[in-house]
């Protein structure tokens, strides 16, 4: 009998390790197909675990798990990456900011606490989201408008402008 019960724990065992294997899986696919960079740092702000696109923010290696995040070379202007990490450990409190990459690019940084299964905070999770598409719209926008602005100023006929409305603007 004490066979058999070693049996049935050693299969319960092998699901629940294949249950694991198969989720961790899907977490690396997913992490790997969304094109974000993500770093998870622990509560001393070593890497813990970093997505592939983080490598293009960071030059990152496998064997920098462990590392402090602030002895890595980035490739992003970002002087409260390492403030905005202590502030978020403090006090539980997300962090956004928007950060210019050296190669033109334009990111949106996220700082959220890292929270394990069982709801402990075990340090921070640093989300880079590429922004640059939006950035440039922006920027066509303004320039855009400013164009505008100066072509009705300098126009030789006055120019009245309505609303949808009907009301007179200008």
């Amino acid at each position: 009998s004490t066979h058999e019960e070693l049996t049935t724990v050693n299969a319960q065992l092998r699901g629940s390790m294949e249950e694991h294997q198969s989720a961790s899986s899907d977490l690396a696919s997913l992490l790997a197909s969304t094109d974000i960079a993500v770093l998870f740092l622990d509560t001393m702000f070593r890497i813990r675990r970093f997505t592939p696109a983080a490598r293009d923010l960071i030059d990152l290696i496998p064997g920098d798990v462990g590392r402090p995040v602030s002895a890595l070379a980035r490739k992003f202007d970002d002087p409260a990456l390492d403030a905005d990490c202590r502030a978020v450990l403090e006090r539980l409190a997300p962090t956004e900011r928007e950060v210019a990459g050296a190669t033109g690019r334009h990111y949106l940084r996220r700082v959220t606490p890292y929270r394990t299964a069982d709801n402990r905070i075990d340090g921070v999770v640093v989300a880079f989201v590429d922004i640059t598409a939006r950035t440039r719209a922006e920027q066509a926008l303004r320039a855009s408008e400013e164009q505008f602005r100066r072509a009705i100023e300098e126009a030789p006929i006055p120019v009245i402008m309505q609303a949808e409305d009907g009301q007179v603007l200008q």
